[in-house]
């Protein structure tokens, strides 16, 4: 049996001005989902995406990832 779930929720981590710059972030996961949702039971994460803003940008964008690491309960 395949489950499949539509829906999904997106959330926006700021990124430097300077174009060319390196930066990290780290994202609580769990402790944002009990936030928003008021619930106590967080489900597994079924997928990531990265998108990035290409609105008012002249000549497209790019992006790079050098690392993600999920690091689990």
């Amino acid at each position: 049996m395949i489950s499949v779930k539509e829906g999904g929720r997106y959330f926006s981590v700021a990124a430097p001005a300077d174009p060319a710059s390196i930066f990290k972030t780290s994202f609580e996961f769990r402790q944002r989902f009990q936030n928003i949702f008021h619930k106590q039971d967080v489900p597994s994460v079924s997928g990531v995406a990265f998108q990035k803003n290409t609105q008012d940008n002249e000549g497209g964008a790019v992006a790079s990832i050098r690392r993600i690491t999920f690091v689990g309960q």
